[in-house]
């Protein structure tokens, strides 16, 4: 026969709104670091002071090769440790292909269209009428990213 533990109701101090309760940092790591290195007390060591217990960090490789989400499971003004709760590598893009893609369309100012994006391989105006040089450099950013390049 198995005994029942008696759930207790929590207090009032063990709930709340997450935003009081803990924090969420933001980290981009070098790509050469593994799924282990990310859980090295060192790795934080410059950013301890800033670290609570069950905060999370959201971490992204320099060179986009993969995401990872950590729990901080114990921090103090010495050490934080922290467990990785979800870890992704991602394909990393290709550099050459992407700077081809970025020499091919430019932005140009274009007489009454003002500023245009300008792919330089057909001469088309992909986008056309932009006020500023930097709305038109936006544009072709927000051009690129739409066409996965």
């Amino acid at each position: 026969m198995t005994t029942q533990k008696k759930v207790e109701s929590l207090k009032p101090s063990m709930f709340g709104l997450a935003q009081h309760k803990y924090q969420t940092h933001s980290a981009t790591v070098p790509g050469g670091l593994s799924r282990e290195d990310l859980t090295k007390p060192e790795l934080w060591a410059l950013n301890r002071a800033r670290i609570r217990t069950h905060d999370e960090i959201r971490v992204v490789a320099e060179d986009s090769s993969f995401y990872a989400k950590l729990l901080v499971t114990y921090a103090d003004s010495r050490e934080v440790y922290t467990a990785v709760v979800e870890y992704q590598e991602l394909d990393a893009p290709d550099m050459e292909e992407l700077t081809q893609a970025q020499q091919r369309y430019i932005t140009k100012l274009c007489g009454p269209l003002k500023w245009c994006v300008i792919d330089t391989e057909t001469d088309e105006k992909v986008r056309t009428g932009i006020d500023k040089r930097s709305l038109a450099e936006r544009e072709l950013e927000d051009f690129l990213r739409a066409k996965a390049l």
